[in-house]
């Protein structure tokens, strides 16, 4: 048996129900805003006691575009368009991620084959470039990690959205660390203590280390976030994808570390999903556009 839906429908979306918003509105009965659960999918705002028929008191928008549960498509257009934003994001980061792990590796095999003897980065420019792509995976999971103002109390999202948001700012910190360590040179903050310039210069590698940590994390609550977004969009692909991968990239890392392309296969892996993911809301945004043109 197929494991029921992460979702739920909401209590007070029509099941089934036409997917037009003023054929919800006329077919909605009066008692059906009477659950103080339904709020509006823009702002947030309480429509309880509201006719289906009437506009939210606070920002306008038709009450029946709030009454078809989470799926994405029904969402704010605003909303929709920060997903999309925070996902593309997020692949620059990983692109960025690349480039910058094999640029050294790619470097040697030139120099190789050539004879000659390019310079690669700096430390300074390498600690700079790290910084960056770090600065650019918080941009964006923090909009794909933003809560949808529609859903109010029915967010059954709220936990690993917290996590993500969370470890993603271990790794920017982390990533400042180096930097700043980088910056300032080792030994230039050297006391005289001997334990502490030993805790000191240790500093950047525990941070590294906690940082790989805080990402190992951030992947499984990642997946749960993206299998619920394969639930509101309407995506069974996404969903069992995300359902599968949860466990799969970090076997194939793990075992593929042996022969080296482990990390990199559950690398490709990682981003085709985030694709997948980017290509769900973007129908769904085409979906909502079509919506707010009726």
């Amino acid at each position: 048996m197929p494991d029921a839906p992460d979702v739920p429908p909401a209590a007070d979306a029509p099941a089934p129900g036409p997917r037009d918003p003023a054929a919800a509105a006329a077919a909605t009965p009066p008692e059906a805003l009477q659950s103080r659960s339904t709020v509006c999918l823009t702002c947030g705002y309480a429509l309880f006691g509201l006719d289906a028929r009437a506009n939210c008191p606070e920002c306008g928008t038709p009450v029946a575009r709030s009454l078809f549960g989470p799926y994405l498509r029904y969402a704010s257009p605003d909303y929709i368009r920060t997903l999309h934003t925070g996902l593309i994001l997020i692949e620059a980061a990983l692109v960025l991620f690349v480039v910058f792990t094999l640029s050294p590796a790619l470097l040697a095999l030139l120099n190789a084959a050539t004879g000659r003897s390019i310079p690669g980065p700096s430390e300074l420019v390498a600690a700079l470039a790290g910084a960056s792509r770090s600065a650019i995976g918080l941009a964006g999971w923090y909009l794909f990690t933003q809560p949808d103002p529609g859903l109010g109390t029915r967010d059954i999202a709220t936990r690993p959205r917290r996590i993500v948001r969370a470890c993603v700012i271990v790794q920017a910190v982390a990533a400042v660390i180096v930097l700043l360590e980088t910056l300032v040179g080792p030994g230039t903050l050297a006391s005289g203590n001997k334990a502490f310039d030993i805790a000191l210069q240790a500093l950047p590698g525990v941070a590294t280390l906690i940082a790989f940590a805080a990402w190992a994390v951030q992947f499984f609550a990642a997946m749960t976030l993206l299998r619920l977004l394969g639930y509101r969009a309407e995506n069974p692909g996404l969903v069992e994808r995300a359902r599968q991968y949860q466990w799969l990239v970090p076997g194939v890392f793990i075992l593929g570390s042996c022969v080296l392309v482990g990390p990199l296969i559950a690398f490709v892996m990682y981003f085709i999903i985030i694709e997948h993911a980017r290509r769900a809301v973007a129908d769904a945004r085409a979906a909502a556009a079509t919506l707010t043109a009726r």
